[in-house]
């Protein structure tokens, strides 16, 4: 009975650890096509209404939820410091804890969109929204292609895993 039971527990815990991998890729997913989202709502404010960032970053921030609201606000509260500029106030935001997904997949990329945001004419500011959400929205649809591949595998794998260390056990 505690064979099986052990057995049970192994083959339970490399699943887990396969559907956990699993669950991180689409977090990184969703937080891409989110961030993407929220660039195109920034490009076309700044295009129809010329809407300033601070203000911007505002209506964002009480905006709807999920990860571009954490964001915007994250990014809104530092911007209501004395003496930081958008730029930084940007890399604050990508510096939480709820991007770290984001920064591994573009930091150079939203790095430098931070850095042309608040400096530049709004055409040049839309342009760069334009590009980085666009190179957001085909690194999301690369991961869901390579998560609908490898899903299978993934699972097979950490099953195989833990029947491996089943028959070491035994």
């Amino acid at each position: 009975m505690r064979k099986i039971l052990g057995i049970l527990l192994v083959l339970g815990s490399s699943t887990a650890m396969g559907l956990d991998c699993l669950r991180k890729k689409r977090l990184r997913i969703r937080k891409l096509k989110e961030m993407a989202a929220m660039l195109d709502e920034m490009e076309r404010e700044i295009r129809e209404r010329r809407t300033p960032l601070s203000r911007l970053m505002q209506k964002l921030a009480v905006g709807q939820g999920g990860g571009k609201k954490d964001y915007a606000v994250k990014v809104y509260e530092t911007m209501q410091q004395d003496g930081v500029l958008f730029s930084e106030a940007w890399k604050c935001g990508l510096a939480s804890e709820a991007q770290v997904c984001l920064v591994e997949e573009a930091e150079e990329e939203l790095t430098e969109l931070g850095e042309i945001l608040g400096r530049f004419s709004a055409e040049r500011q839309c342009e760069a929204l334009s590009r980085v959400s666009g190179y957001l929205k085909e690194r999301a649809d690369e991961l869901a292609d390579e998560l609908h591949h490898s899903a299978k595998i993934t699972l097979g794998g950490s099953l195989s895993a833990g029947a491996v260390m089943v028959l070491l056990l035994i």
